[in-house]
């Protein structure tokens, strides 16, 4: 999957559509609904090694910095 995202002051982030082919996933379901969740995620905040992406609605994702331990 491949996407482009600017984050802006205030917390706000603006997220593209995602492209993606078919071979590069074994579980399109799965590639699929992570897609569209992410692309409605307006807001973002970081605290410590986590990024939190938030829509309008209050949904979540959350994601930790690889290198933590």
């Amino acid at each position: 999957m491949s996407f482009s995202s600017e984050f802006q002051k205030g917390g706000k982030v603006k997220i593209s559509k995602g492209v993606s082919t078919a071979k590069a996933c074994q579980d399109m379901n799965l590639e699929t609904a992570f897609q569209k969740k992410f692309e409605t995620m307006t807001k973002y905040s970081v605290e410590g090694h986590f990024l939190t992406l938030s829509d309008e609605n209050g949904n979540q994702m959350k994601f930790v910095a690889a290198d933590w331990d």
